[in-house]
């Protein structure tokens, strides 16, 4: 009886194993607030995802970003696939009510035996004007630059 007992015990254990690896794969992403810094965030990297270039330059601060036009922000994107989890920090306490700062842990390319998977982290300024959160300071790696070499900072 001892054997069986161990039997079902491991096949209980292996079905709640399977079980878990079918919810980790079919559950949907959590959707942040978008009235919140991380909200904002994550509509952003959303956009820039999605190839939405327009929708991404819609959450920049216009006074920071003037000159700059949506074509910049599309060029340095990423040419490859990536997903984005807040850092365990999330937004840095203490910032301030209207400015904060957001990090986030970005995972670029495929996972798996020969994927060429790499991660880096970003911060990303907000500041909050009229109620809604802004996305300034450098959203995206080179984006400013290529705006200044234009001429039109």
């Amino acid at each position: 009886m001892s054997n069986r007992a161990n039997w079902l015990l491991a096949g209980g254990i292996g079905v709640l194993v399977v079980g878990l690896v079918i919810v980790a794969l079919v559950r949907e992403p959590v959707q942040l607030d978008p009235s919140t810094p991380e909200g904002t965030v994550q509509e952003y990297l959303q956009a820039i995802s999605d190839e939405e270039y327009e929708r991404a330059f819609e959450l920049l601060r216009p006074e920071t970003f003037e000159g700059c036009v949506p074509s910049d922000l599309a060029r340095y994107a990423p040419s490859e696939p990536f997903t984005a989890n807040l850092d365990d920090q999330g937004s840095e306490p203490g910032v301030g009510e209207d400015h904060a700062i957001v990090n986030v842990r970005m995972r670029f390319g495929t996972d798996g035996m020969f994927g060429s998977g790499w991660e880096s982290w970003e911060t990303f300024e907000l500041v909050n004007e009229d109620g809604f959160w802004w996305v300034t300071g450098e959203p995206w790696p080179h984006f400013i630059w290529e705006c200044e070499q234009r001429g039109d900072f």
